[in-house]
């Protein structure tokens, strides 16, 4: 129940400061357009970012990024439970960090890459 409400909160948090730092502002969203996200949303999801409203795809970049750190920062604590040595803890955190990260990137990215040209249709 503990890693639940820490997911949640971790969760909403992320989003909260990246909605505030990010989409909320003009100059930060226009950045948004030449990002390293939004390039890899580019190549995975295969979208063309000048036809698209690049508010709505920062709001759901902003959502899958929000997911995919609190979804692995709830792993890595729950980890810690399972290993109780601290530098073998510190060590499986950061190749499941590494490991489970880029898989969820781009399945996540494709999958928004997916949605946002079922839309555009």
């Amino acid at each position: 129940m503990i890693y639940l409400l820490f997911f949640i909160i971790s969760f909403f948090l992320i989003y909260i400061i990246y909605d505030l730092f990010v989409i909320r502002k003009k100059k930060a969203l226009k950045k948004m357009k030449n990002s390293k996200d939004m390039l890899l949303l580019c190549r995975v999801g295969k979208i063309d970012i000048d036809k698209v409203d690049i508010k709505k795809v920062t709001r759901y970049l902003c959502l899958t990024n929000s997911f995919i750190v609190s979804f692995v920062c709830t792993l890595a604590l729950l980890l810690n439970n399972v290993i109780k040595n601290f530098y073998i803890w510190i060590l499986s955190s950061s190749l499941l960090a590494i490991v489970g990260l880029i898989p969820m990137i781009l399945l996540l990215y494709k999958l928004i890459g997916k949605k946002i040209m079922k839309e555009g249709r």
